[in-house]
């Protein structure tokens, strides 16, 4: 079974354009995202989706959860006021990688939690969190699984600047 490593290389930088490189109303336009409307509904029967996401607010930044049919689920978090390298991953294993071009890092939580997420950058100021999230003794690589197939999908459905 894959590890949380997965498939990384140094990040890619975002190219002028993709990413509104940290113009005032890039993170405006960030703050105006859903995160349950970042998942179209063939995205949610690629990733085993069941049901339809719950809002939800994390440390004051608008989230979404979802279930997986089998077990476990997806967490989208839209960090308007916070770029990737001002997110707090401390006590986790980091690895740099990249998702549709876009700078991000693969963050694998403590065993004990069943979580490992994918934050790619939106701006210089801002970012989008995908964790994904195993029941009890599954594999906790499942979870990493989980956040590296949906990352992409998230990061196709958010609109570009």
């Amino acid at each position: 079974m894959a590890g949380c490593g997965g498939p990384g290389g140094g990040g890619v930088t975002p190219q002028p354009g993709e990413s509104g490189e940290g113009s005032p109303s890039s993170s405006a336009q960030v703050a105006a995202i859903d995160p349950c409307q970042t998942l179209t509904s063939g995205d949610a029967t690629a990733l085993s989706l069941k049901g339809s996401g719950e809002p939800k607010r994390i440390s004051g930044a608008a989230a979404c959860d979802w279930n997986l049919a089998t077990g476990g689920g997806i967490q989208i978090v839209v960090n308007h006021d916070k770029s990737l390298d001002e997110l707090n991953f401390t006590g986790q294993k980091v690895e740099e990688t990249s998702v549709a071009g876009r700078r991000a890092k693969l963050v694998a939580d403590s065993v004990l939690t069943g979580t490992c997420g994918v934050s790619f950058e939106t701006s210089s100021a801002s970012s989008i969190s995908v964790v994904g999230s195993v029941p009890a003794r599954q594999n906790p690589d499942t979870a990493c699984e989980i956040a590296q197939k949906a990352a992409p999908l998230v990061a196709a459905n958010f609109p570009k600047n």
